[in-house]
């Protein structure tokens, strides 16, 4: 969409937070912060944070260009080194946006292409052409120009793209050598860990073959004590596929540990562990016309269904360490979900043989 940057703005409760929504400044040579009261030294070492940073761009079409959703922000990672020197501690920071082709793009162009998590198709594109989008789609946005900025991960197993000379130097520094920005698709982006610059980005496909699917949830879950990583892939389609996998940490190898396919696919930001098991929760939040409005409304939320109070919400209890896949499968009334907190196992209270979770 364009705007009219000149026109007044209502602001929420009299609070003008449009600052908040405009974060255009970096930082690519780490500077010193000023430190106001104590730090405590147990928190030393390094802070990474991701996020949307501005969202207006000018174009050489005289217009202004503006996403519609926050989400759709133009991704930016941050770096804090907290850095304890006797009794006082320092902190450097360093910032980057990571989308900066992207940026480069919608100047010369006008808009944006590509799907995105809320924004809206321009108003002027005709019924036909959208149609035809939906059966021939238009050529995937280039990865450079891909907004990927949720979550980040630090040396995840399975993604590990160190160099020949970082190995025989040990790794940065920081024994940071692989730092990865995720979203709810199926690829993850590599950004520097010291620079911040991004180094490229990669498809699930490459941890195993059969992880074809565009989605899955920004939120992986590790096993804290092995260190593997857990997380589904979901293809959309007449007949939806889960596949929940685990990238073991000990060798970096993939394994699909169980297949979905009597579930609709949805959208799922984040899912559950606990001792034994992944659990998958299928909550409201489905995809109409078997995901296919995505290619029409060219965003995920807009091709969410409308809540349906009828439409009981799905979990699937998986072992994660016996190769038994599903193991339960359970229904409850409907609700809608980003992030998870927690979940653990229990001895039943009525029999001693099974166990809750």
């Amino acid at each position: 969409m364009t705007l009219n940057i000149t026109s007044s703005t209502k602001h929420f409760n009299n609070w003008p937070n449009d600052a908040g929504f405009e974060v255009i400044h970096e930082e690519r040579e780490p500077v010193e912060l000023t430190v106001s009261g104590h730090i405590p030294s147990y928190i030393s070492g390094t802070l990474y944070r991701t996020g949307p940073g501005g969202r207006q761009v000018k174009t050489d079409k005289g217009t202004t260009f503006a996403v519609d959703h926050w989400f759709d922000g133009f991704s930016q990672n941050h770096r804090f080194q907290i850095i304890q020197t006797g009794s006082s501690t320092r902190v450097v920071y360093n910032s980057r946006r990571s989308v900066d082709p992207l940026i480069e793009n919608i100047r010369l162009t006008g808009n944006m292409a590509g799907f995105s998590f809320g924004q809206k198709r321009d108003p002027c594109t005709s019924f036909f052409k959208k149609v035809m989008s939906v059966f021939i789609p238009g050529p995937s946005r280039p990865q450079e120009e891909a907004n990927i900025g949720v979550t980040l991960s630090i040396n995840p197993p399975g993604f590990d793209l160190q160099t020949a000379e970082n190995r025989k130097a040990g790794g940065h520094a920081s024994g940071i050598h692989t730092l990865l920005a995720k979203t709810d698709a199926a690829v993850v982006r590599h950004v520097d860990p010291e620079t911040l610059e991004p180094r490229g980005v990669v498809s699930q496909k490459a941890l195993h073959p059969d992880l074809t699917g565009n989605l899955s949830a920004a939120h992986a879950k590790s096993d804290s004590v092995t260190g593997d990583v857990f997380n589904y892939n979901l293809t959309l389609g007449r007949t939806p596929i889960y596949r929940v996998f685990r990238i073991s940490a000990a060798t970096g190898q993939t394994e699909i540990l169980a297949t979905i396919t009597d579930a609709p696919g949805a959208y799922l930001h984040s899912s559950l562990i606990t001792e034994n098991y992944f659990i998958l929760c299928v909550w409201s939040g489905c995809y109409a016309w078997g995901g296919l409005k995505i290619l029409w409304e060219k965003n995920m939320l807009d091709a969410i269904s409308p809540f349906d109070p009828n439409q009981k919400a799905l979990w699937y209890v998986i072992d994660r360490k016996q190769g038994k896949g599903v193991v339960a499968k359970y229904e409850c009334d409907p609700f809608f979900c980003f992030h998870t907190i927690n979940a653990w196992e229990e001895p039943s209270s009525t029999d001693p043989l099974h166990t809750d979770i």
